[in-house]
């Protein structure tokens, strides 16, 4: 992928640090110790995750101590969305979710069993054919989730950005000439549209879709057999916009070269969605990144930050185009 690399972001646990009761657990479930611990590389939860391999047979397997607190709600949460979901989606199902207490220190952890996908994420460079895969699944997905279960549904994906002050107000402190670093510098004309559009967010961002809210490259797996784009990690699932993860997702295929204005006007999911609209959520998403991106560096997750510096250029890159700002 050029610009930024998602294959390689995670720092995880390894698998001989799991505690004994964690390891016996995961050999009952594979039906023995594995022959091999591929560790997932992409992905920013600092929980344990890997492919475990054992003679033909193959898992993938998450786990988190209690005493890590974001990895462990992140899986508890992931586990319950999964165990919801209607079957037959373009999701790896859930097979088992188990809890173990250590006798060293009583820790509780959760283990989440999820069926192994062979294949690899998009984006490496994006092309049309993922594209096309990853736009089909979110097609079934709006099919398949317009009646989803309630316990999915209690989240907006505006929740955490139109109820933070710093997020809301980023773009006006740019135009009051705050610097951020790493964003090109632009008039203050622009920062202010980009305000407006974050302003009007609240008024212009409705609807009721189930939305995985936190679609990026390496949360798709490309099925290297039948070309099936699988969307994983469901810890943020929320209510939204039909048209919310595709439009989030094409920033990145854009920066590798593809027409996103295309992909929009051609999408089911996005075809006639105004234009202030849509440039409303990316800006609004922009923002978010912005803010994410010039936080401290978190050390269990030391990929984290350069992400949202990352994601707000080619964010904002997208809109200034859009918005005809070199006009």
């Amino acid at each position: 992928m050029t610009g930024f690399d998602y294959s390689s972001t995670a720092v995880r646990p390894g698998y001989a640090s799991l505690p004994r009761e964690v390891r016996d657990a995961l050999g009952q479930l594979l039906g023995g110790t594995p022959d091999s611990v591929e560790p997932a590389g992409g992905g920013f939860t600092p929980g344990f995750a890997a492919t475990l391999r054992r003679g033909g047979r193959a898992l993938f397997v998450k786990a988190a101590c209690s005493t890590a607190a974001f990895a462990y709600s992140s899986y508890l949460r992931e586990a319950s969305v999964l165990a919801a979901l209607p079957a037959g989606l373009p999701v790896p199902r859930l097979l088992e979710t188990r809890s173990v207490r250590t006798s060293a220190s009583s820790d509780e952890w959760i283990i989440l069993c999820i069926e192994h996908i062979e294949g690899g994420m998009p984006g490496r460079p994006w092309t049309v054919a993922h594209t096309d895969a990853v736009h089909a699944s979110l097609l079934e997905l709006d099919h398949g989730l317009q009646d989803g279960p309630q316990v999915l549904a209690h989240d907006s994906v505006m929740d955490g950005l139109i109820d933070d002050e710093e997020i809301l107000g980023i773009f006006a402190r740019c135009a009051e000439g705050e610097p951020v670093p790493f964003l090109p510098p632009r008039a203050p004309r622009h920062w202010l549209d980009l305000q407006s559009l974050v302003d009007r967010a609240p008024a212009l961002l409705t609807g009721a879709s189930l939305q995985h809210n936190d679609l990026r490259p390496d949360n798709i797996i490309l099925d290297s057999r039948s070309g099936r784009a699988w969307i994983c990690d469901w810890n943020y699932v929320a209510t939204g916009p039909a048209w919310a993860d595709w439009v989030g997702l094409l920033p990145y295929a854009r920066h590798d070269g593809l027409d996103a204005n295309a992909l929009l006007r051609g999408s089911a999911l996005s075809v006639g969605v105004p234009d202030d609209v849509v440039d409303s959520w990316l800006a609004l998403l922009a923002a978010y990144m912005v803010v994410s991106g010039g936080a401290p560096e978190v050390p269990t997750s030391p990929r984290l930050r350069a992400h949202g510096r990352f994601t707000a250029r080619i964010m904002i890159d997208w809109l200034s185009e859009r918005r005809k700002w070199a006009a």
